[in-house]
């Protein structure tokens, strides 16, 4: 009995230790997003530093098997390359959680990320309204018109970013239990967000939601959408990959994705300028310094990564987002989730934010047994 205590107490102990990484590497990346983040920057190196420690001292209670201890330390090896040439500390520590996650589940890791960022976000927005954050003024891209209210974030679009993220997670925990008043009040607060900051687009992006929530819910049209999501989920990050760089590349000579671009905040005209002076590489080994110095905003997640990583970054986002739907192709509310998500990068740079991070612990979480009840699942239906 005590062997059994014992052995349940030390899991318990992992778990919790992955939980305060990923808590403490989640709250850096989110701090970095406030309006002050200047003056947070020693508690942002510090929340890092500890994640950091925290992840390995859990790495090290593992008594890996031989082959899997020599993949890890391969991956972690490769990335370790990658930091070395560019300061670019996110990938080796991504890789440090994924491995991490296996003394997790994903309803706890979904708990605490919709927990951190309805308190955080909730948190910023008051201390703006108390007057301890400024509110930041921003303009569109390429205007000097300063209509956009930020209220305690660094840019206008992460208020409306992060609401779209808290009902995206929301929809992820709660599938068909949340009710159609919520999803609806959650509509409503996009449009009274929307009136303040101006950011069109994740008022477009919450739409498209609140209705696919609607047809999930309604019996007779549930039925006909059914087959069609995992289809729709399959494709939609290689159409968003392909239009990105097409849209970037004709921006300057066809006058139709001019027109399309301006309707877009001129997103792919700023890509077009930035991808002129670092180029299109199979990686890309760039220092944050040299990649940075332009101070041209990239606000489409897959021509960021192109442009900062290189191609091979761009095949990768597409892999997972196969794994994604591959995992939870069973699952109509988390393929909403899915779609939404790979939708969103398309009109922002999220990959590598917070409000992805979870995301992506949740594709590698249990990979191998994920497949395995897949293949499973797909005899007993055939």
């Amino acid at each position: 009995m005590m062997v059994v205590k014992l052995r349940k107490t030390k899991i318990y102990k992992k778990e919790i230790i992955f939980l305060l990484s990923y808590i403490c590497f989640f709250s850096s990346l989110f701090l970095s997003d406030v309006g002050i983040a200047s003056e947070l920057d020693k508690l942002t190196k510090s929340l890092r530093y500890i994640s950091y420690l925290l992840a390995f001292i859990q790495l090290l209670m593992h008594k890996e098997k031989y082959k899997q201890f020599i993949m890890e330390l391969v991956i972690f090896a490769l990335t370790m390359i990658f930091f070395v040439h560019t300061k670019d500390i996110y990938l080796p520590m991504l890789a440090v959680l994924i491995f991490g996650s296996r003394d997790s589940t994903e309803e706890r890791v979904c708990n605490v990320s919709l927990n951190l960022l309805i308190i955080g976000t909730a948190l910023v927005v008051i201390g703006n309204l108390v007057g301890f954050i400024p509110d930041i003024m921003t303009a569109k891209a390429f205007s000097t018109d300063l209509t956009r209210h930020s209220y305690g974030f660094y840019h206008s679009n992460v208020l409306p970013n992060n609401l779209l993220m808290i009902e995206i997670l929301a929809v992820w925990k709660y599938k068909e239990k949340l009710s159609n008043i919520i999803v609806l009040l959650f509509l409503l607060l996009h449009i009274f967000i929307y009136s303040l900051t101006r950011s069109r687009m994740s008022l477009v992006v919450s739409i498209i939601i609140t209705l696919s929530l609607i047809v999930l819910k309604s019996k007779f049209l549930s039925s006909k959408v059914n087959n069609k999501l995992s289809l729709i989920a399959y494709f939609i990050t290689p159409i968003f990959t392909i239009a990105s760089v097409v849209f970037m590349l004709m921006v300057r000579t066809n006058s139709l994705v001019s027109k399309i671009d301006l309707y877009f905040s001129n997103r792919f005209w700023a890509a077009f300028l930035k991808v002129s002076r670092v180029g299109m590489k199979l990686f890309n080994f760039s220092s944050n310094e040299v990649f940075y110095k332009d101070e041209l905003v990239i606000d489409n997640g897959y021509l960021f990564l192109l442009m900062r990583y290189g191609i091979i970054a761009l095949l990768a986002i597409n892999i997972i987002s196969v794994i994604m739907v591959k995992k939870n192709k069973y699952q109509r509310y988390h393929l909403i989730c899915v779609i939404s998500v790979f939708t969103i990068a398309f009109i922002d740079n999220s990959f590598l934010s917070y409000r992805f991070l979870p995301f992506l612990i949740f594709t590698f979480m249990r990979l191998k047994n994920n497949l395995k009840y897949d293949k499973e699942k797909e005899k007993t239906v055939t």
